[in-house]
């Protein structure tokens, strides 16, 4: 059924573009555009699971079979972990004196992002052995305009194809680094602008 929904959409669009050239006339320039790509994804990587494989962050482990139940961090053992992924994109830094129970100290917080950076610029795919991460950004090359403190002290921007996991974008840290896409939603644009 959602099949020939989406069938039934591009048509209504095609109908509505054709009916405004035909209103418009041949000396109007008409522009029809998207307000982002989109493309499928076949990989989902969980930022959660490699910070903590990395050991970036730590999990309370009294219940193991709660690792991936709870959300919104949850389970995470604040008193050991350094960064945290939250969003599709965003990872932030448990830093003391910003975060509630931060342990990074401002002074170190430079260093702990550069190496995080370099560290996820360098993941690769097991299955695939192509490379996880296009770019990872800090906040003050994205955020160039005021608000410095609003948003995750790094974005990363995955390759086309991978995309952070539901699980580990709500705050889980699942057991798993990468997994396959078996969802119907088979297609984002949460991915490197440049492959959308």
């Amino acid at each position: 059924p959602y099949a020939r929904a989406r069938t039934g959409l591009y048509e209504f669009a095609d109908s509505l573009i054709g009916e405004t050239l035909e209103t418009v006339g041949d000396d109007v320039l008409v522009v029809v555009m998207s307000d982002h790509g989109f493309r499928s994804w076949h990989r989902a990587f969980s930022l959660n699971s490699w910070l903590e494989e990395a050991g970036y962050l730590a999990v309370r482990e009294e219940d193991p079979a709660s690792r991936n139940s709870m959300d919104f961090l949850m389970n995470v053992d604040w008193g050991r972990t350094q960064a945290y992924g939250l969003g599709l994109t965003g990872l932030y830094l448990n830093q003391r004196d910003r975060e509630e129970a931060g342990i990074v100290p401002e002074s170190q917080r430079d260093l702990l992002l550069d190496e995080i950076s370099r560290r996820l610029s360098r993941v690769r795919d097991p299955v695939t052995g192509e490379n996880v991460v296009a770019r990872v950004q800090r906040r003050e090359d994205y955020r160039n305009r005021g608000a410095l403190e609003v948003g995750p002290d790094l974005v990363v921007e995955f390759v086309g194809g991978v995309r952070n996991s539901d699980a580990s974008a709500g705050g889980k840290v699942p057991a798993e680094v990468f997994t396959d896409n078996e969802s119907l939603w088979s297609g984002d644009h949460i991915m490197d602008h440049l492959s959308v």
